[in-house]
């Protein structure tokens, strides 16, 4: 039988923080399937039992972190300054916001790729997010897509693809505004357009999260 689940508050807050930081840097360090339960109670300096008064199962703990970075994501999105923007400097100031949040975070970044299959392709991921961002401009007429399907799978990839490189310093220069810069292109925007967007200050709500991120 499941193991009931009841909201952390006070101390049991606090022990479940801890689990959730030690299970992502073993997550990030090892890989999901390679770390152990008795590992991320080790590392969170809790008993072992404690991990099943806030987690049914070591998945229930990566679904935990997902829904979390899902929950920051959502705050930023429905910011005034963002449901303001025009949807070309919507889209490029995600695309520069996912990897240069990995790269304030390194831990969540190589998270980020080691469950891409949940946060960018399957039930949990954003590509849902993605393809009605790219309806949304192909029916004002602000993007020129010939091929949805396959845009918005190259798009994605590709994103994903130089969020790895970044981290492992592959790119080095100015890496969030080139890959959106190249992203708006593939959505038919002009090149000169397309890097002028993408060298723009990113939203507050962007930066809040980021400055955040980084301490």
């Amino acid at each position: 039988m499941p193991t009931q689940q009841v909201p952390a508050t006070g101390r049991r807050a606090v022990t479940r923080e801890k689990l959730l930081a030690s299970g992502l840097r073993l997550f990030s360090k090892t890989g999901v399937d390679a770390t152990t339960i008795q590992q991320i109670t080790d590392e969170a300096g809790v008993g072992f039992g404690s991990f099943y008064n806030h987690f049914e199962s070591k998945q229930a703990l990566v679904e935990a972190l997902i829904e979390s970075y899902l929950a920051e994501n959502e705050w930023v999105r429905e910011s005034p300054e963002l449901r303001s923007l025009d949807i070309a400097e919507l889209m490029c100031a995600w695309f520069r916001y996912v990897l240069e949040r990995a790269k304030a975070d390194p831990d969540w970044g190589t998270f980020f790729s080691h469950t891409s299959n949940l946060m960018i392709a399957g039930r949990k991921g954003y590509l849902r997010a993605l393809g009605s961002d790219i309806r949304r401009g192909m029916k004002s007429g602000r993007f020129k897509v010939n091929d949805f399907d396959v845009t918005l799978f190259s798009i994605a990839g590709a994103n994903l693809v130089c969020l790895l490189a970044a981290l492992e310093g592959e790119i080095k220069r100015d890496e969030a505004s080139r890959v959106a810069a190249f992203s708006l292109w593939c959505l038919g925007i002009d090149a000169d357009e397309a890097r002028e967007i993408a060298h723009r200050p990113l939203p507050a709500p962007m930066l809040q999260m980021l400055a955040s991120s980084r301490r």
